[in-house]
């Protein structure tokens, strides 16, 4: 099992390494950094590498938060599956290995409950992007004129529906029951079913618990962004860099993309937003590249050496 382990942690470090060197830009951003950090106090250039803890501990509460409802887990438990997650999250598509990741390392009793706990935080987080992302979408399109004003009041008003739509099926899970219909045949078999009766089991106090978490993270994540592009010499106001930021938070969650083809969106998301307010290219690319450095192939590598001393559950 030892031996095992480490061959996927030697597997898990290449395609990471891959992933970062064909990146075409990798090089500039790097050196753009360098260039930036040589005019920035040091603890301004430190505090987005010390975000990155409270991002992922953040989350991981949220899972506990959630899990602790079935099953006791311990929080360093959950870090270190979170952690897992991570690093098999970046090599498979889609993410989906970031399930099998933290669920691997739960006992097997817990696994449902687990899958319906990380399920019920990923809306949470959702819903938060989408109501943050959504009206700072629309602001940021209004100032391009890319939609005229009827047109936007229009998006904003089904926005606002469907986020309200989302918010009353996730703080009342009960409602799921009756979205099936009557005469389905298998209705009394989905509703006994182990995943299905674990989300149904949240009750509103945690779920509300969750999306204060899933706020905070959110807001973690958001000023770790706003101080890279501070960094990297992208000059914004607050304002513009809400919007900005809630703009591409949004759009990166609304369409899936697989990892390296996610990153291509992004990097040219960044420059298309940060250039419309000034920015350099080099610089948007670069703060962009490196939130998704810290936050993501950061944590992976950690996780991949969690993968490698932990025990397997079984």
């Amino acid at each position: 099992m030892l031996a095992a382990q480490g061959c996927l942690a030697m597997a898990l470090l290449w395609l990471l390494y891959r992933q970062l060197s064909v990146h075409p830009d990798l090089n500039q951003s790097w050196s753009a950094l360098r260039h930036r950090l040589h005019q920035v106090h040091w603890l301004h250039a430190i505090l987005p590498l010390l975000l990155v803890g409270p991002n992922w501990l953040l989350e991981a509460a949220k899972w506990h938060s959630l899990l602790q409802k079935t099953h006791r887990i311990s929080f360093s438990k959950t870090v270190v599956a979170v952690l897992a997650g991570i690093s098999l999250a970046l090599v498979t598509p889609q993410r989906i290995g970031e399930y099998a990741g933290r669920l691997m390392l739960l006992p097997p009793g817990a696994r449902w409950a687990g899958l319906c706990a990380k399920i019920t935080g990923n809306v949470a987080q959702l819903l938060i992007t989408l109501s943050a992302g959504g009206p700072a979408s629309l602001l940021l399109a209004r100032q391009m004129d890319v939609i005229p004003p009827n047109t936007a009041w229009l998006c904003a008003g089904i926005h606002v529906l469907m986020v309200l739509a989302g918010g009353f099926v996730y703080l009342n899970p009960q409602s799921l029951k009756r979205l099936i219909p009557n005469p389905f045949p298998w209705k009394g078999i989905l509703q006994r079913a182990r995943p299905l009766s674990a989300l149904l089991a949240f009750e509103r106090p945690a779920l509300v618990k969750a999306l204060a978490l899933a706020a905070l993270r959110y807001a973690v994540y958001g000023l770790q962004y706003f101080l890279l592009l501070s960094i990297f010499g992208v000059a914004v106001s607050p304002l513009n860099a809400i919007i900005g930021i809630g703009a591409f938070f949004y759009w990166q969650s609304v369409f899936p993309f697989t990892n390296l083809a996610g990153l291509a969106v992004r990097s040219n998301l960044a420059v298309w937003i940060w250039g419309y307010f000034g920015a350099d290219p080099v610089a948007g690319l670069g703060a962009a590249l490196f939130l998704w450095i810290l936050n993501l192939v950061l944590p992976a590598l950690f996780g991949t050496f969690c993968l490698i001393r932990v025990q397997i559950s079984k």
